[in-house]
């Protein structure tokens, strides 16, 4: 960024701002309401910026060499506290100059209100690229989602639904389960190989959600021996840290687990997955308020995940997964 200083404005003042060429007019407060912690806010923060001189009435002007659609957006955004984006403005060019303005979290928490699941809506259909082999979908605290694909790996997904770099264990171990410890680490849960096979894989792994890579590989131990195991199931949280259950492998004669419909608890309500469609109950009694049924490709549910103030419905023919959330409030 190149900044050329007039002399500046008070603390109420007028600054203006030409943006790649294009001159907007503010006023210190809007870009203070942006955070201290922020580019704009800091350019307006005596303590940040020592040129800032509030004896003057001259409009501070400074120069910044970005995109001036992203950045008309991205003010309007602290002007009205609503994130209005025209269809020519991709998504991700706005997230880009967001983040180097420092307002990410801001777009994101205007572009995904809190889950209202009296008010959901289908926002999008992601198509897979391994169809029929989804294991299970779960939904970062940040609002983007992971997808396990069984020996495929696991494939991961930021909050604006683009696709990030997948997650392999090692000689591609099948995935049983995926889940996030936090917004950039993810955890994943493989199934050990039988003996005499290739690499016996399987167990825990911590992956950097966003890079992909391998931050730490969970061992179990018995007689301090490290042992192969296989992890079936995950569940994580800030404070119960991380759990895992598992299971050995089967006798041919023992009989297999029954299979129940998906089940998941968010802000007192009950979802449950049946077929093709996701039932809403609410209330003490667990009233069936309403029902999430998607665009109809895809065939039925093979799991959904609540989180992010969205809920992840993934499918099993296609390897389609749908993405429920609140809509944001009409424009008056």
């Amino acid at each position: 960024m190149t900044m050329s200083y007039a002399p500046a404005a008070t603390a109420r003042g007028r600054v203006r701002l030409n943006v790649g060429g294009r001159i907007f007019e503010t006023t210190a407060d809007t870009l203070a309401s942006a955070g201290r912690d922020t580019m704009l806010g800091a350019m307006v923060d005596a303590s940040w910026n020592p040129g800032l001189d509030p004896s003057t009435t001259t409009p501070a002007e400074y120069f910044i060499d970005r995109d001036p659609a992203c950045f008309a957006v991205l003010l309007d955004l602290l002007r009205t506290g609503a994130l209005h984006l025209p269809p020519t403005l991709p998504e991700p060019v706005l997230c880009r100059d967001a983040l180097y303005y420092g307002l990410l979290d801001r777009v994101r928490a205007a572009r995904i209100p809190d889950l209202d699941a009296d008010r959901l809506r289908l926002a999008a259909s992601v198509p897979g690229r391994a169809p029929g082999d989804g294991t299970a979908v779960r939904a970062a605290p940040d609002g983007g989602c992971c997808v396990a694909h069984g020996a495929a790996g696991v494939r991961v997904y930021s909050w604006i639904l683009e696709e990030r770099a997948p997650v392999h264990l090692d000689h591609h171990a099948p995935v049983n389960d995926a889940a996030y410890l936090d917004a950039s680490t993810l955890l994943v849960a493989a199934q050990e190989r039988p003996a005499g096979t290739r690499g016996g894989g399987g167990g825990v792994a911590a992956f950097s959600a966003l890079t992909g890579r391998l931050r730490h590989r969970f061992l179990v131990a018995h007689g301090r021996q490290p042992r192969p195991f296989t992890a079936t199931a995950l569940a994580s949280g800030s404070k119960l840290g991380m759990m895992t259950s598992g299971k050995s492998f089967k006798a041919r004669d023992e009989e297999e687990e029954t299979c129940y419909p998906k089940l998941a608890v968010h802000g007192g309500r009950l979802f449950a997955s049946m077929s093709d469609a996701v039932s809403v109950f609410s209330g003490p009694d667990h009233v069936h308020t309403s029902t999430l049924r998607g665009s109809g490709s895809g065939g039925g549910i093979c799991d959904f995940s609540v989180g992010g103030d969205r809920i992840f419905v993934l499918h099993n023919d296609e390897n389609v997964f749908d993405v429920w959330e609140t809509p944001p409030p009409p424009v008056i």
